[in-house]
């Protein structure tokens, strides 16, 4: 958006000007394209413009450069290109302001076309009209890195320092392609450089924060723990970073949790009390399943700072795995309160509604979703799951051809509504939708997945394909949807080993499981009531631990 409003000041007061020189109507034409650009009023800017390239001037770069902007902002990627074109063609080679921009333009049409040789030309042609330009370096940075071409980023790198020695750029790109490489030595000069071009900014301080977060991720690469904690814990309290976040969660996990989360309460002493310690010691407790420590750090952080993004973790953890819905629903109703913006929060909050079977109030909330976000395909899911479980089958088809039409190459979704039709016994449009599903995924050459298998009612190759995709990291969402394949295709046996292993990794949500028809023909195994059981006292333990450390 910034990017944006500085290219509408440049374009605004420098442009206009030229151009009355030369041409009081083209100006005039121009100048009202961009004010309506700039109020998001699309077709009247589209409207100014092109009269002005079709009856006043035919070869007016700048007025074709500007209309590709707005066809882009407008999302009519035919009508931008075609002006990015003509923009081209018009604007002066030495244009070193609006043509790149333009050129950039036409690299991220085709980039996202995946015509990578399109793209790569256009990159090539900005960066011959402005050899100084930051920005396209930092696309070539993109563009090199999703490519994996990592000699290129590095030699573009060499080039940008050359051009432009008082930025970083050059040694950002040549740190990430070393880093890439696993050429650690070289990284580690590289964040040398970085460190030492900030040191010369306005602003020398912040950004000798910033230029740590190199080292610290050269460290972490390497394996260097305690260098890289070192590097980490001072940069927490200033910067508020992914980076510094993740590393130290990284870093947890890989070595001795334990001594991290002690080492951060100990560290956090020094300044002032901020939330940023305790969100990084629930994220280190929830990576451990301890859910209810994780919790109560949150729970904390609330304390300090009201964050809606810390409510809504909260409400997930004690949906998912305190199996407290009550306490859930309460958090992701404080998260509304601070954003009721948020049709994700909207949407967990469907979700535990539906959990707890109170079917009306989950899509009077999921259509509050769908009013936010039009096309929230989650939103739609659980709609028709709702509508599914009330027996407004009709309503639940419609809701999956919503989902269906927001991601149409979801080809589940068919799926979806073949077992809907199943259910009301409209055996011909079941096999109708079945067979539509099975073509989309002939024409995309995928393979019917375990779920899909199972939607059908085709459980023992749902079975067949579980065997073959399980492995050793596979999630506890994964284990228990194969638990319940397996249920529904009798093999108790393997059903039983799949759901424990599915709860030692974590889910714990007795509700779900409980209600779970799919699980139904385990109900009265011994190993089932165990699990049931043991999973229940521990879901009993952590919330009371809950209750006494939130009541302090």
């Amino acid at each position: 958006m910034l990017k944006k409003i500085l290219w509408l000041l440049w374009i605004a007061l420098f442009i206009p000007l030229a151009l009355f020189a030369q041409n009081p109507v083209s100006s005039y034409n121009v100048r009202r394209g961009i004010e309506a650009w700039q109020q998001g009023d699309y077709q009247a800017a589209y409207d100014a413009l092109s009269y002005e390239v079709e009856h006043i001037n035919p070869q007016n770069g700048v007025a074709y450069a500007i209309l590709a902007f707005v066809c882009h902002d407008a999302k009519v990627p035919s009508k931008m290109v075609r002006s990015a074109n003509h923009a081209v063609k018009y604007l002066p080679n030495s244009d070193q302001q609006l043509l790149p921009e333009v050129l950039m333009l036409l690299h991220s049409f085709y980039w996202e076309a995946e015509d990578t040789i399109k793209a790569e030309e256009y990159l090539a042609r900005a960066l011959k009209v402005d050899t100084k330009n930051v920005k396209t370096y930092i696309y070539y940075d993109k563009f090199y890195r999703k490519l994996k071409r990592y000699d290129d980023m590095i030699t573009l790198g060499k080039r940008a320092e050359k051009e432009m020695p008082k930025s970083s750029q050059g040694s950002q790109m040549q740190f990430e392609g070393f880093m890439a490489k696993k050429q650690y030595d070289e990284a580690m000069k590289a964040a040398g450089d970085i460190a030492r071009k900030y040191s010369k900014s306005n602003d020398p301080e912040k950004y000798k924060l910033y230029a740590r977060e190199y080292y610290m991720r050269a460290l972490l690469a390497q394996k260097k723990y305690d260098k890289a904690l070192q590097e980490a814990l001072p940069l927490v309290d200033a910067l508020h970073s992914n980076n510094v976040l993740n590393t130290i969660i990284t870093i947890a996990d890989s070595t001795d949790w334990q001594a991290v989360i002690d080492t951060l309460c100990i560290y956090e002493q020094e300044y002032d009390r901020q939330p940023w310690w305790g969100i990084m010691r629930g994220q280190i407790y929830r990576n451990q399943h301890r859910y209810a420590e994780a919790y109560v750090e949150l729970y904390r952080c609330m304390q300090i700072q009201q964050m809606p993004d810390m409510w809504r973790h909260m409400g997930y953890i004690a949906s998912n795995y305190l199996d407290d819905q009550k306490r859930a629903i309460d958090c992701l109703e404080h998260s509304i309160q601070l954003d009721s913006l948020n049709p994700g929060v909207h949407v967990l909050l469907g979700d535990v509604y539906y959990e707890c079977k109170l079917y009306d109030k989950a899509i009077a909330t999921l259509d509050k979703a769908n009013r936010l976000a039009p096309g929230e395909t989650d939103a739609y899911v659980l709609r028709a799951r709702c509508m599914q479980e009330t027996g407004r089958y009709d309503e639940a088809i419609e809701d999956f051809y919503s989902a269906m039409t927001a991601n149409p190459q979801h080809g589940n979704f068919y799926f979806s509504i073949a077992r809907v039709y199943g259910m009301k016994g409209d055996t011909a449009a079941m096999q109708e939708a079945t067979e539509q599903g099975m073509k989309l995924y002939r024409l995309r050459r995928d393979s019917l997945g375990m779920n899909e298998y199972s939607s059908i009612g085709d459980y023992e190759r749902a079975c067949q394909v579980a065997r073959e995709k399980l492995r050793p990291n596979s999630t506890n969402n994964y284990l228990y949807n194969t638990a319940c394949v397996f249920a529904l295709a009798g093999h108790m046996d393997e059903a039983l080993k799949y759901l424990e292993q599915s709860m030692e990794k974590g889910f714990s949500n007795m509700t779900h499981i409980e209600h779970d028809e799919d699980l139904e023909s385990l109900r009265n195994h011994p190993k089932y009531k165990e699990l049931i059981a043991k999973y229940t006292a521990k879901n009993r333990e952590m919330q009371q631990y809950v209750i006494e450390q939130t009541a302090k």
